[in-house]
This record gives structure tokens, sequence and C-alpha cells, in this order.
């Protein structure tokens, strides 16, 4: 499978996720959506700083992972492609392989990469702010080039962090909260598909 085809993937499989184990998201206007989506991201900006200060990097590579589903989720609202970023990146077949990649390209320390999601992170708070204003910006632009850079962010904290099998702590993490469900059963999940 190519990259591009695994981030295809990844956000399919995250839209039906949400759109069955997150409903009462699902059905909330683009707006609201994307501001929960950006509630999210500043909560783990600080779970990061946290898992930092307490140099607790199990707690820091699980909330990693939460954000990278979240971001998942905050390009589906927006119908952005995270594949598009790779389409030019053909000898790579795998999200190791990528993330290998940004240990080599990457000379900054955790701190740092932490305070460049911080950053991301506050100016999609201040696009999503300038729209409740109706304030001159450039919001769909905007909103659409920060799901890039937080996620080169992220990938940047799984090559510090030497995270790999991404996909697999994606589909572990979501089928713990989807089997949490009541309509477990009857919705299917992550792991073997959707009904």
């Amino acid at each position: 499978m190519s990259l591009v085809e695994i981030f295809e993937e990844l956000q399919w499989k995250q839209k039906q996720h949400d759109k069955r184990y997150h409903e009462d998201i699902w059905i909330l206007s683009v707006q609201s959506r994307a501001k929960h989506m950006i509630l999210h991201l500043n909560k783990y900006s600080g779970k990061f700083f946290e898992d930092l200060r307490e140099n607790n990097l199990e707690k820091l590579e699980m909330h990693v992972i939460d954000a990278i589903i979240i971001n998942f989720s905050y390009a589906n609202i927006f119908q952005v492609p995270i594949s598009k970023k790779y389409e030019t990146f053909n000898a790579i077949n795998s999200l190791n392989e990528l993330i290998e990649l940004y240990k080599k390209s990457s000379s900054k320390d955790i701190l740092n990469i932490a305070i460049d999601f911080a950053i991301s992170v506050g100016k999609m708070s201040k696009t999503i702010e300038s729209l409740d204003h109706v304030e001159q910006h450039s919001y769909r632009e905007n909103l659409n080039h920060y799901v890039f850079d937080i996620q080169d962010t992220l990938f940047s904290l799984c090559a510090y962090l030497n995270l790999t099998n991404i996909e697999e702590k994606i589909e572990k993490r979501l089928y713990s909260v989807e089997s949490k469900n009541m309509s477990f059963k009857r919705l299917g999940n992550y792991s073997s598909g959707y009904l």
C-alpha cells in the first residue's frame, strides 16, 4: 500500500468511527465540530507539557496518538485529504518509513516540537475566534493549512519518541473507545469493519 493509500484509509476509517461512535458531535454544525476538535487539540497541547514536566513518556506517547486521531477527524470536517501532502513520497510505503524520514530531517528537541504544536493550535483557535466575530480572515485557507502543520508536528513527536506501528496504536485506541458503547456489536468497529 502506498503512503497516499494509507492516509486515505486512515481518514476513511476515522470518518466511519466518528459517524457511528460520536453522533453527538457528528450532528453539530461544521463550525461547532471544528471548535470541538480544536478544544481537543488544545487539551492535548496542555497534556504534552504536563507529560514532559512529569517526564512521563508513556503518557506522552498515548496523547500523541490521541492527537493524531483528532487531527484526522478535524481534516475530515473540512474535507482535507492529508494524503495530498505525501503524493510525491513514492519511495515510502509505510508510516514507519515516514517516521524514519522525520527522524532524519528534524533537529529540534522535544520541548520545541511541543511548543510548535501549541503555536499551531493557538493559530487554529484564532481562526475559529475570528470566524465567530466575522472578522477579515482567510478562514478556509488557514484551517486547511493547519491540518498539515499539526500532522507534521505530531509526526516529529513520533520520530523523537521512536514511535512505530502508528496504525496499530490508532486501531487499539479507537477499538477501546468503541467497545464501551452499548451498541458496539451492532455498529461494527475499527478493527474488523463497520456495519
